[in-house]
C-alpha cells in the first residue's frame, strides 16, 4: 500500500512541533521538505541523461 507520509505525523512521532521539525529538516537536507523530492527527481533525471 502506498501512503503519503505527512510532516505533521513525523513531527508528532518525534515529539516536536511541526514548525520545529520542518526547520531542522530544512537545515539537514539543505532545502524545504516540499522541494526535496522534486530536487531528487531532477538530479536523477540529469544523471540518466548523461
Amino acid at each position: 500500500m502506498n501512503q503519503d507520509i505527512k510532516l505533521a505525523d513525523l513531527a508528532q512521532l518525534l515529539g516536536m512541533s511541526q514548525f520545529h521539525f520542518r526547520h531542522l529538516l530544512k537545515q539537514w537536507i539543505g532545502t524545504s521538505p516540499y522541494k526535496y523530492p522534486i530536487a531528487q527527481r531532477v538530479k536523477r533525471e540529469k544523471q540518466l541523461l548523461k
